[in-house]
């Protein structure tokens, strides 16, 4: 049989690792390949372990199906042989510039298949599940009367993730138009865990998904170098900000950034290193692994966040017919306005949903030029008004238009679709 076709032989490996052998290795202690730092997040305890021993488990990818075993590892034996040569190059060469098409196409399978392989994708659907039929309990409804849901089993979560690796080439495709970098530490190291795919999203309106703007997306290579996925906004942001002129601490290592995603050489980023690591705690099942015992910064992370000690799903579903809260959020009244790639993030002044002629509308004292902006753009995907971190009015496809006052300046929402605007002035004086 061709590598990476189903198996059904019995002489296949029973232990099955969800991050491969050779990854690990770069992370070993004293750079041996034998051997790796192990922090258990559930016990609190720091141990070394031999490396064929960590990130596996016995028959993690043998489906049983009609009383048949079938042993999907060489599905992952033809990625990770791909993988292996591919990162040591990057690792030997400390940058991602010169990756021809096929390379960098390479490190994007990579990635996406790093994403899916691992034990959260699998615990995830169930626990989300299990946080829906609790929310569905607390407002009185029984989970076991609603149509079409239940939990999903065990097996039938493990059988759906590797139907999600079906569409490896279309998510591969999504993290290959990221501008990708490569961070450096020359102090303290990087981390890798049972989960080393992790992203986060810096905007207090962004949210934590593949597609999301503003997304950042993180895979640790070594201790040294971490490969960095980032939202195509992310460089424009960082550009309209260099144009302005702001003055700012952290400005010169923006500038790096912006110029490592251009060139792939690596970017100093020690500065960072406790920031990138905290993702992997947070965002880990259970294990944390690196080529040094010293989790200091981790075990004060669990000791003030108890919940991370074992992560079962990193989406939570909130109580039915309540508008989620982005903890994040600055207090007061801002709009979001969504393009395709820029977003935009107004404080405001006070907002109503009664104009004459649109949606809503909203007054703010926000620069003429930042405005200016606005008015280029017109059409958004999405226009928002979040309160307090709540969203409390959103137009899908909407129209802006910025009327400019002496001391203040408003700006009215409506839809792109003049039938939604009239279905909107119908409801409105039926009121």
């Amino acid at each position: 049989r061709g590598r990476g076709e189903f198996t059904t032989m019995t002489n296949q490996a029973k232990k099955h690792h969800y991050v491969p052998q050779a990854l690990l290795r770069h992370f070993s202690i004293d750079g041996a390949g034998q051997r790796i730092w192990v922090l258990d997040k559930t016990t609190g305890k720091t141990f070394p372990a031999p490396i064929a021993d960590v990130a596996c488990e016995s028959h993690f990818n043998t489906l049983q199906i009609d009383g048949r075993k079938i042993v999907l590892e060489s599905v992952f034996d033809a990625i990770d042989s791909l993988a292996a040569p591919l990162l040591r190059k990057i690792l030997d060469r400390r940058t991602i510039g010169g990756l021809s098409a096929d390379e960098r196409y390479g490190v994007a399978v990579v990635t996406a298949t790093q994403l899916l392989r691992v034990k959260l994708q699998r615990a995830m659907p169930i626990a989300v599940a299990e946080d829906f039929a609790e929310s569905l309990r607390r407002a009185g409804l029984d989970p076991d009367e609603l149509a079409n849901f239940r939990v999903p089993s065990v097996a039938e979560a493990k059988f759906a993730s590797f139907g999600r690796l079906l569409g490896i080439h279309a998510l591969a495709l999504t993290f290959g138009q990221k501008n990708c970098a490569l961070h450096e530490t020359r102090g303290e190291a990087f981390w890798i865990s049972d989960n080393p795919v992790v992203m986060f999203n810096s905007f207090p309106y962004g949210d934590v998904a593949l597609n999301a703007l503003g997304v950042e997306i993180y895979f640790p290579l070594s201790p040294q170098y971490m490969l960095a996925f980032y939202c195509p906004s992310i460089a424009l942001k960082i550009q309209q900000r260099l144009n302005s002129g702001m003055v700012s601490d952290r400005m010169p290592w923006y500038r790096e950034l912006f110029e490592a995603m251009g060139t792939g050489q690596a970017v100093d980023s020690t500065e960072h290193v406790a920031f990138f690591n905290s993702l992997q705690v947070s965002s880990s099942v259970r294990f944390i692994y690196g080529s040094e015992p010293n989790f200091a910064r981790a075990q004060q992370m669990l000791a003030e966040r108890p919940k991370l000690r074992e992560v079962r799903s990193l989406i939570k579903a909130g109580n039915l017919g309540e508008v989620p809260h982005r903890e994040n959020f600055p207090p007061g009244d801002y709009l979001v306005l969504m393009e395709e790639v820029d977003h935009h993030m107004i404080p405001l002044l006070g907002w109503s949903d009664e104009p004459e002629g649109a949606e809503f509308e909203v007054r703010t004292n926000a620069s003429v030029e930042q405005l200016n902006e606005l008015v280029a753009a017109a059409r958004f995907n999405k226009a928002s008004i979040f309160s307090n971190g709540y969203e409390v009015q959103m137009v899908r496809n909407a129209v802006v238009e910025v009327v400019n006052g002496q001391d203040e300046r408003i700006i009215r929402v409506r839809f792109q679709d003049e039938r939604m605007n009239e279905l909107t002035r119908i409801i409105k004086n039926r009121k």
